[in-house]
């Protein structure tokens, strides 16, 4: 973040007054924190989710697929109209479609371990918010959710299963993808690591001693 108003600063001296006054350990410890809050509220919902989707799981939802390590389970939650008119066979889903039933399954089985490891953070958080995103629309036109479980904005109920709860799961993600893992990250590591390689480089320390 300060890289970024840095860069700003230097291109419109007038953005200097807004560089974030807050101190570089808060913003990492938000980051971690955020993480830490998704590993203990969403992490098992995503790979539970993601391992009914996967043949030969014991979670896994139908038969499994002949030719992909999916199970029907996968092809009926992420495309299910296309399924629909394919007479229930996911052979017979187009080329594109399968493609995209096995990118949203990926993500939802290595996004969530990326994030909580730290690892590629903010490609991960930024990931996760797209696939939430995704899926709810797959669950309102999809699958047709009913009224009540779409719900909706600046009523009197906080419980609504779609607009409600994943707003804020988005918001969550958020912290991550704008402030990255914070200081106990495979990130953070590899940061330091490069630093402390750029750091010898220039006290003329052997490139060999390096490795």
């Amino acid at each position: 973040m300060n890289n970024i108003f840095g860069y700003l600063a230097r291109r419109r001296p007038e953005m200097s007054a807004v560089r974030p006054t807050a101190r570089p350990w808060v913003l990492s410890a938000l980051g971690f924190q955020a993480r830490l809050v998704f590993l203990a509220v969403l992490g098992p919902y995503f790979l539970i989710s993601a391992a009914s989707k996967i043949g030969g799981s014991d979670l896994s939802i139908g038969a499994d697929v002949a030719g992909t390590f999916l199970s029907l389970g996968a092809f009926y939650s992420l495309a299910p109209v296309q399924l629909g008119v394919a007479g229930g066979a996911p052979a017979m889903l187009s080329f594109a479609v399968w493609i995209a039933v096995h990118g949203l399954v990926m993500a939802e089985a290595l996004l969530p371990v990326l994030l909580v490891v730290g690892l590629a953070t903010r490609f991960a958080a930024l990931g996760l918010i797209g696939l939430i995103i995704i899926t709810s629309a797959i669950d309102v036109f999809g699958h047709g959710a009913p009224p009540e479980a779409v719900g909706g904005l600046f009523d009197a109920s906080p419980y609504d299963q779609i607009l409600d709860l994943r707003l804020l799961w988005i918001m969550l993600l958020t912290v991550p993808a704008a402030l990255g893992g914070g200081w106990l990250s495979i990130d953070a590591a590899l940061r330091a690591r490069r630093r402390r390689r750029a750091n010898r480089s220039l006290t003329g320390v052997p490139a060999r001693w390096l490795t």
